[in-house]
C-alpha cells in the first residue's frame, strides 16, 4: 500500500490492484470486441454504483451530518427512485453481458464476507487460550521446581495485543523450556498522522526484572523499519546487543475443517487469502538472521 497524501489516509495507491484492473480491462476488450457490445455491462455497473452511492449517502448524512431519517429520505428518495428505474432498464440486458459486473461484484463480496467471518472465527478460537501477561509473569517468576531455564540474551516477541501473553512466547517455553534473561513484548502501532517524530517513536515500560513492554509508533507514511527504531532506542538507554537478541514471530498454519465453523469452500478461500499476507520479517525490516518463527496449527 502506497500512501499518496499526507492529509487523507484513504488516498492510497495499490500497484497490485492496478495490475489486476489493467488485466481485467484488456480481458473485457478482447471478450466483448466492441464498445457497442460492452454497453450492457457498462450500463449495469454504472447504474448499480449509482444506487449503492445513494444508499451510502443516506447513511452518511444521518451519521456524519446528523440529519433526521425522514429528512434524509425526503431528499434522497426521488434520486433513488430514478436510479432504480435506470438500473431496472439495464437489467433487461443482463444476458447480453450485464452479468459480468454482477459476477465481479459477487466475487468481491464473497471474498470480503469470507475474510470477515474467518478472522472473527480465528480470533474467537485463539482468544480461548489467551493468558493475561500479568498472570503469566507471576507464574514464571515464581520459584518453582519446573520453572523454565534462564538463558542469556534478549528475546523480542511481536504481538498486536500487549495485555495478553504472545502465543509464540508460550510455545517457546512449552517446547524449549527456556526463558531469556530479558524479554521484550513489542507492539507496533500506526498513527493517524503521516509521520511520527523520532522523539515520539517509542515508549518503554519496565514490567519486572525480566520483562519489558516496548511500543513503537509509526506514521502511515513512515517506513516501518523496526531495526532502525531499535537502534534509536539503544541510543536512548534501552540496553541490548543485537547479536544476542532474537526476534520471535508466531506463524499460524490454518487447517480446514467444515465441522469447525466455515463450509469447506469458504475454509479454503479464507486460508488462501490468509497465506497471501506479506512476511512480517520483510515488512518490518527485521534482521533475517535473528528471526525465530514458531508455528501452530489452528483448525477453522
Amino acid at each position: 500500500i502506497c500512501y499518496t497524501s499526507e492529509t487523507q489516509t484513504g488516498q492510497i495507491y495499490l500497484p497490485l490492484v492496478n495490475t489486476i484492473l489493467l488485466t481485467g480491462v484488456l480481458a473485457l476488450m478482447l471478450m466483448f470486441g466492441s464498445s457497442e457490445a460492452l454497453a450492457p455491462a457498462y450500463g449495469v455497473s454504472i447504474t448499480g454504483a449509482m444506487v449503492i452511492d445513494t444508499i451510502l449517502a443516506f447513511e452518511f448524512v444521518r451519521r456524519q451530518w446528523g440529519w433526521p431519517a425522514l429528512t434524509a429520505i425526503a431528499v434522497l428518495l426521488p434520486l433513488f427512485s430514478l436510479e432504480l428505474v435506470f438500473l431496472g432498464a439495464n437489467l433487461f440486458k443482463i444476458h447480453h453481458g450485464g452479468y459480468v459486473p454482477i459476477l465481479i461484484a459477487g466475487t468481491l463480496i464473497t471474498m470480503m464476507w469470507t475474510w470477515r467471518k474467518g478472522v472473527s472465527l480465528l480470533r474467537e478460537k485463539t482468544a480461548r487460550h489467551d493468558i493475561p501477561l500479568s498472570q503469566f509473569m507471576a507464574m514464571v517468576e515464581r520459584k518453582a521446581e519446573h520453572a523454565p531455564v534462564q538463558v542469556p540474551g534478549t528475546a523480542i516477541f511481536l504481538t498486536a495485543t500487549p495485555d495478553t501473553t504472545p502465543a509464540v512466547l508460550l510455545h517457546n517455553i512449552k517446547h524449549n523450556h527456556v526463558l531469556h534473561q530479558h524479554n521484550v513484548i513489542m507492539t507496533i502501532k500506526t498513527a493517524k498522522v503521516p509521520y511520527v517524530p523520532e522523539k515520539d517513536r517509542y515508549t518503554i515500560t519496565k514490567l519486572s526484572d525480566r520483562f519489558s513492554l516496548l511500543e513503537l509508533r509509526f506514521g502511515f507514511m513512515d517506513d516501518q523499519n523496526v531495526s532502525r527504531a531499535l537502534v534509536r532506542c539503544r541510543k536512548e538507554g534501552f540496553k541490548f546487543e543485537i547479536m544476542s537478541t532474537s526476534f520471535y514471530l508466531g506463524r499460524r498454519k490454518l487447517i480446514a475443517d467444515p465441522k469447525s465453523g466455515l463450509p469447506q469452500w469458504q475454509d479454503k478461500l479464507f486460508i488462501t487469502m490468509a497465506d497471501s499476507a506479506i512476511d512480517p520479517t520483510e515488512y518490518f525490516h527485521l534482521p533475517p538472521n535473528r528471526v525465530v518463527e514458531l508455528g501452530e496449527q489452528v483448525i477453522i
